[in-house]
């Protein structure tokens, strides 16, 4: 990511209309946090802390701002919890002056950071560099000027990693060409981001100090623009309205088409390739020529802008003039599909990325829930005897979707219990129940998470652990128990501004809860080191839960005997390996270009001549047929096959379900 990066994306914090007065919003924040907060408005207590945040926001390579900027701040508001809404504006004004300040020595800077850059003549004479400490600041223009030129030392080391996925020349003469389109695009990108910095920097310095505010409230509570709430909306949408591109711009500045869907209109009538260079973007009637990435964001984002027109330029200089409209397509990242797994027992298999759902009055059905069952009813068709759900890298999305997909797999009853701000401010306690008798499957059901599951993942998986109706299997979750309300912060039709404030916390029937430590498996498998994530409780503001009254107790289809049992001597040797891999490669290598290829090849090495639980992974009927008339699907579904075969939490997960299966049978 090049030099004033987050700021250039920070084009995604502000909304196109005119915000209200900084001081205004931060008290209607502070009313509203009061009335529906968790734990009520929670004072700023550390000056420091606030207004590293604020530049992180701003700066968060620390590129602009040095230590005296910070301490200066610090010594005119030393007790921001108190002026905060009362000297918003000065603090605003004083970020301003400083910023503008800086930028002239930024400026100066960079001009003897460009012949340096130029008189490079292999990536071997650069250093790799990682600084990216939010409390690390420069005293002095000496010191800053060496983080600039480490800085992107460390830039163009990464640029010619991602290069070298496809490139394995490491020829030096392929260096300096490299190097040199590198310095061309960086000059371009510097420029364009000062422009839109000076262009915009009252709402930025406002967004900045917003979002600093209310995210000490606790780690999921956040200010979010108008833009930002279409990107949830679309992260948990089955569907996004999109012109069917995404844009990126190449080594030397050109805006290019770098991913086009396969359901889209570009696709379908092959109006494009990747690769091709966008010459002429029109929107709006107004016309601009070598857009940048900005001005594409700009129409992307804004969804008042129903089509739009391009001119493209491909490798042979010939050019092409097309016109797009927004259009309904299904986002990959969120589609649901079934796999049969074959061995000993025939199993069922499904990925479940997120936890999407349907928005205000688009009721058509497309929710997750739905679509899981589909596929389950698609797999009971195959004969499957037992059911994995697969729950790793999910990151959450809808409460209301993990009810939905839990009172599928339990009869009636009790689901798990919340404590909550009501509408009259007041704390209280309600159990969440499944009111319709029956569920989607009678066989044995086993759960996978990992660290990267959270929100409604870890719910889903602990509701049904506590219940008995599901086997858990994997290693520590993250440890989101809370759950959010997302709230305008006016209530009136020119409302731009969104916050996001943590209302309750999540109980399973026996009382307990997983915030801030985590759902704990059943069969605990250990994490191949590069994938671990940050924890909640990592976070110094993480909520810290009470305990409930139990409501039920569980009746587990699986006994201590039967856990006792399972033998995951494998999985741990390999993934002990890998581990012990990656430590010696981050500890010894000198490579500083490819070290983490390596590491991933090595791994899949691994994974291949090691596997333990041999595992053959079909497609369901539905996907084979579709397959057949769609190259592109079944390009897609061949890879997921491939890939799920090889996978060594899920080799091991087979051999457990098996085993569970033999137990079901018994009893």
């Amino acid at each position: 990511m090049h030099t004033l990066s987050l700021i250039f994306l920070l084009i995604l914090s502000f909304s196109v209309s005119a915000q209200s007065s900084l001081q205004r919003d931060l008290v209607e924040s502070i009313k509203l946090l009061e009335k529906h907060h968790i734990n009520g408005y929670q004072p700023i207590k550390n000056s420091n802390a606030f207004f590293l945040r604020v530049i992180n926001n701003l700066d968060p390579d620390h590129l602009l701002f040095k230590k005296n900027d910070v301490d200066y701040l610090l010594n005119n508001y030393s007790d921001i919890h108190l002026t905060i809404t009362t000297k918003a504006n000065d603090l605003q004004k004083d970020i301003a002056t400083i910023l503008d300040k800086n930028l002239i020595v930024y400026n100066k800077q960079m001009e003897q950071i460009y012949p340096w850059l130029n008189s490079i003549k292999k990536l071997q004479d650069l250093e790799a560099y990682d600084a990216f400490n939010d409390t690390i600041f420069s005293k002095n223009e000496f010191e800053h000027l060496e983080r600039l030129r480490h800085f992107h030392s460390f830039l163009l080391l990464e640029e010619f990693n991602q290069l070298n996925y496809t490139n394995e020349t490491k020829e030096t003469s392929d260096y300096i060409p490299f190097i040199t389109s590198y310095l061309t695009k960086l000059k371009k990108i510097i420029l364009d981001e000062q422009q839109f910095l000076t262009q915009h920097q009252a709402n930025l310095i406002q967004q900045a100090i917003k979002k600093a505010f209310i995210s000490f409230q606790d780690p999921h509570s956040s200010w979010l623009d108008f833009n930002e709430f279409k990107q949830l909306k679309n992260a948990l949408s089955l569907e996004e309205k999109t012109f069917g591109i995404t844009c990126k711009e190449n080594n030397v500045g050109k805006l290019v088409i770098d991913y086009i869907n396969p359901a889209s209109k570009v696709a379908i009538e092959k109006l494009c390739k990747e690769g091709d260079e966008i010459v002429l973007l029109q929107a709006n009637k107004s016309k601009i020529h070598a857009p940048s990435l900005l001005d594409w964001y700009n129409v992307n984002l804004n969804e008042e802008i129903t089509s739009i027109q391009l001119t493209i330029s491909n490798l042979k200089g010939t050019t092409t003039s097309f016109s797009l409209q927004r259009e309904s397509i299904e986002n990959e990242d969120n589609i649901v599909r079934g796999f049969f797994l074959q061995g000993h027992e025939s199993v069922g298999y499904i990925s479940i990325p997120s936890f999407f759902t349907e928005w205000e009055s688009d009721a058509h059905n497309k929710t997750m829930s739905n679509a899981l069952a589909k596929e389950v009813v698609k797999l009971k068709q195959g004969g499957i005897k037992g059911l994995i759900l697969d729950f790793r890298n999910n990151g959450g999305g809808s409460l209301k979707e993990a009810m939905e997909l839990i009172s599928l797999f339990i009869d009636i009853g009790p689901m798990f219990q919340y404590q909550f701000k009501n509408k009259e401010g007041m704390i209280a306690v309600k159990t969440a129940k499944d009111f319709v008798r029956g569920k989607l499957v009678d066989f044995p059901i086993i759960v996978m998470i990992n660290s990267k599951s959270a929100s409604a993942s870890e719910l889903f998986a602990a509701a049904l652990q506590s219940l008995g109706n599901a086997l858990v299997v994997g290693s520590y979750s993250f440890g989101k128990g809370t759950f959010q309300n997302v709230i305008p912060l006016y209530d009136t039709p020119q409302n731009h501004d969104y916050l996001t404030i943590t209302n309750g916390i999540i109980y399973t029937i026996d009382g307990k809860t997983y915030q801030g430590k985590g759902v704990i498996p059943d069969i605990i498998l250990p994490e191949i080191r590069i994938n671990v994530a940050k924890k909640e409780s990592d976070y110094k503001e993480f909520i810290q839960p009470n305990l409930l009254k139990p409501i039920a107790q569980k009746q587990p289809h699986f006994d201590a005997n039967f856990i006792n049992s399972i033998n995951t001597k494998g999985i741990t040797q390999r993934v002990d390996t890998i581990n012990e891999l990656i430590k010696k490669v981050l500890l010894e290598t000198d490579d500083n270009i490819n070290w983490l290829n390596s590491i991933e090849k090595e791994i899949d090495k691994l994974l291949v001549e090691n596997s333990i639980f041999p595992l053959k992974v079909l497609p369901n009927q539905s996907d084979l047929e579709i397959m057949q008339s769609d190259s592109d699907l079944h390009a897609l579904i061949s890879d997921q096959t491939i890939n799920l075969a090889k996978d060594p939490y899920l080799q091991q997960t087979y051999s457990i379900i098996n085993q569970l299966i033999k137990v079901w049978k018994q009893n």
